[in-house]
């Protein structure tokens, strides 16, 4: 048996931190790449898979975080199923 580690809500916050930085950076510069957007948002979700952090809970938290920066406006300009729950790329 191995110890745990992270405690869930470090886990999700050290996956909400990356999420916010990486899209937040990819607005940043102009439109955003969908493919590279899309890439980053699975990778998001497998992780939380891989922490055991619901994916919806997250979604929400991360769109939350996002509309404050004024990142999310944009990537949903760019694709609008993007940061839907249930979209696969």
């Amino acid at each position: 048996m191995t110890l745990k580690v992270w405690f869930d809500d470090d886990a999700c916050a050290s996956l909400l931190t990356v999420g916010v930085a990486a899209l937040g950076a990819a607005v940043a510069n102009g439109t955003p790449d969908v493919s590279y957007c899309r890439g980053l948002v699975d990778a998001l979700r497998a992780s939380c898979v891989a922490f055991r952090v619901p994916w919806r809970p997250f979604l929400a938290d991360l769109c939350a975080l996002l509309a404050t920066r004024g990142a999310l406006d944009a990537l949903q300009a760019a694709d609008s199923t993007l940061l839907q729950p249930g979209a696969r790329g």
